[in-house]
């Protein structure tokens, strides 16, 4: 596997703990993560079946050879039988990029994961744009690729006339019963007002800044306030603009937190404001933590029941937002009959950590028998 998830090399991190369901899948895993020598990180072996290596590049732009050298020597040396290995890459662009240099070295088939939309007319800028000539070349090259959404899988059949019946669409995994077993009490920042919560990483396409639009707008006409929970590039940003604003007082920026659960229950709406996503799990865990949702049609939001589910608002109109928030939080009984529909079709779709890791299992046997 290889990855740019640096949070692997932290044992307390979520996405160690989502790839360990990986570890009973199969004999072997040794996952390669692009890194710069100067974090001083090391190889670790993190199970039985399953190690971690840094690239220890000097800059970012030696990753992928990094990332192709040891992944040779690993095979080479470490695979019991090359007939029933291949290598996955965590997205489309220069993990898969390096996936498929490995691939080529090493006669290994290619799966690529995709979490992201690139396809998305929001998917902007100059590195994205980078990334979106990656795609064309990485993803027609892969033999089998997983994706987080039918809606992403679709795109790729369509525009690279790809196999649809080489891609599995299976979500992020999220361990719901261990989501729903946690007993933490809520935490209700600034006192009792009504609460409006974003939990995302601060960066652009997240779009958290029509998130403080938003509540300026409701602010107009009820005593809310807003929570942000997640940390990024763009902090200072939202700051400010929530200052330029004048609710500055009435925006708590809480940081990233490792369980958002208590924030989640002190909370009355959850917001998603992204402008594009590919499946997105803080909604996922907004829904199952009884709260309504409000989104911009993204990810798993667009293919959920707007009104009845879910509201579904555009990119970038505050104005439509705010009257929906309005509307949810002056009407318990509207916020009720979204919260229990959108908790039972997240219910009855999450799949359970043994169907989740056959699944898996099964599309990695499909593409090494095909190859």
């Amino acid at each position: 596997m290889i990855s740019r998830d640096r949070n692997m090399f932290d044992s307390s991190s979520d996405v160690r703990e989502r790839i360990k369901l990986y570890f009973g899948s199969v004999q072997q895993i040794h996952i390669i993560v692009f890194a710069k020598s100067s974090l001083g990180l090391s190889p670790q072996k993190i199970a039985d079946n399953a190690w971690l290596y840094p690239t220890n590049s000097l800059t970012r732009w030696t990753y992928i050879i990094g990332a192709a050298k040891i992944g040779r020597n690993i095979i080479r040396n470490s695979f019991p039988s090359q007939r029933e290995s291949l290598i996955t890459a965590q997205d489309p662009f220069d993990c898969g990029l390096a996936a498929i240099i490995l691939g080529k070295l090493c006669k290994l088939p290619i799966e690529i994961q995709l979490h992201t939309d690139p396809f998305s007319t929001y998917f902007s800028g100059i590195l994205n744009f980078v990334r979106k000539e990656l795609v064309k070349f990485t993803l027609p090259r892969s033999q089998g690729l997983l994706a987080v959404s039918e809606k992403l899988a679709d795109e790729v059949s369509s525009r690279f006339n790809y196999n649809r019946s080489n891609i599995m669409v299976l979500p992020v995994y999220i361990d719901a019963e261990k989501l729903l077993s946690k007993q933490s009490g809520a935490i209700k920042v600034q006192g009792q007002s009504k609460t409006i919560i974003v939990v995302a990483r601060l960066s652009p396409e997240k779009n958290v800044a029509l998130a403080i639009k938003i509540l300026a707008e409701v602010r107009k006409s009820t005593d809310a306030r807003l929570v942000v929970v997640g940390s990024g590039p763009e902090a200072d940003k939202l700051k400010n603009l929530a200052e330029q604003l004048q609710v500055s007082d009435f925006v708590s920026f809480e940081g990233w937190r490792n369980d958002v659960t208590p924030y989640y229950k002190g909370a009355d709406v959850f917001l998603q404001t992204s402008y594009f996503e590919g499946y997105g799990m803080a909604l996922v865990e907004a829904g199952l933590n009884h709260l309504p949702v409000i989104s911009t049609p993204v990810g798993l939001a667009g293919e959920l029941i707007n009104g009845k589910e879910i509201i579904i608002c555009p990119q970038d109109d505050e104005k439509q937002f705010a009257r929906s928030v309005l509307s949810i939080l002056a009407n318990p009984s509207l916020s009720r009959v979204l919260a229990d529909n959108l908790f039972d079709r997240l219910d009855r779709d999450i799949k359970s950590k043994q169907e989740y890791m056959s699944l898996i299992k099964s599309h990695w046997e499909k593409i090494v028998s095909n190859t």
